[in-house]
């Protein structure tokens, strides 16, 4: 992650966890980061800590005209912001929690995404890295030994799915040009 003085990132879920750790990576490589949480997270001097709802459309066009108003352009997106829902079993899973989880995890980043991503090309492009929790893996608390698979569950097998990047993101670099 060399050469990153004069950059300027946005980090989703910037308060905690991954997102904070990513914010201190960023500013020691020497970008100027956002961090946007629910909570107003801490931010190393010279970058920007901010409350932000990603599930909001109107918070985060605030929380993006804030950003452009203290670093200009903006040359980097890191999507961490994300939910796990409840530890309940499939049958007992209740919708509002899955509607809540689905609505931040997709949702939120896709809005996210959509609202950064005029800019950096307009810019002159830039880099999007959208993180995703291996949570998805576990099926009733185990993790799985090698890969994605089903395991029987009261006579009945459950699958489980492996969140990732998708083909659609993987192939829409953010210039006008493939690198």
């Amino acid at each position: 992650m060399r050469g990153l003085a004069g950059r300027n990132v946005i980090v989703t879920g910037g308060g905690s966890g991954i997102g904070a750790a990513t914010v201190a990576r960023l500013h020691e490589e020497g970008a100027a980061t956002a961090a946007w949480d629910l909570t107003t997270p801490d931010a190393p001097d010279g970058s920007l800590g901010q409350a932000v709802d990603v599930t909001d459309a109107d918070a985060v066009a605030r929380a993006l005209d804030e950003v452009r108003g203290a670093f200009g352009e903006v040359h980097g997106l890191v999507n961490c912001a994300g939910t796990l829902g409840g530890a309940h079993k499939l049958a007992a899973q209740p919708l509002d929690e899955v509607r809540r989880t689905f609505e931040s995890n997709t949702h939120g980043a896709l809005q996210v995404l959509q609202a950064v991503l005029p800019l950096m090309v307009e810019g002159g492009g830039g880099a999007i890295v959208n993180v995703a929790s291996n949570a998805a893996l576990r099926v009733e608390g185990r993790a799985p030994r090698r890969r994605p698979r089903c395991w029987p569950t009261h006579g009945r097998r459950r699958g489980s799915t492996a969140a990732g990047v998708s083909r659609s993101t993987r192939s829409a670099p953010a210039t006008r040009g493939r690198r």
